[in-house]
């Protein structure tokens, strides 16, 4: 598998995980007020672990542009 399907692949994984894990949240037997904090915690524990993803995969991005 080229690097890019894999990409490709990890990205809609992630993207897969995370819709889930929204939904998981907002169907959850919990108030709103306490799905909100619950949610606000999670994002907030997960930013600069999604910002470092990110960041690697535009750099990927970039050296496959310049190759072609």
């Amino acid at each position: 598998m080229s690097e890019s399907k894999s990409s490709d692949a990890l990205l809609g994984f992630l993207l897969g995980a995370a819709a889930g894990a929204i939904t998981a949240l907002l169907l959850a037997p919990r108030t709103g007020e306490q799905t909100r904090r619950r949610l606000a915690e999670w994002l907030e524990d997960n930013r600069e672990k999604t910002k470092e993803f990110l960041d690697k995969e535009r750099e990927k991005l970039h050296r496959f542009s310049d190759r072609t």
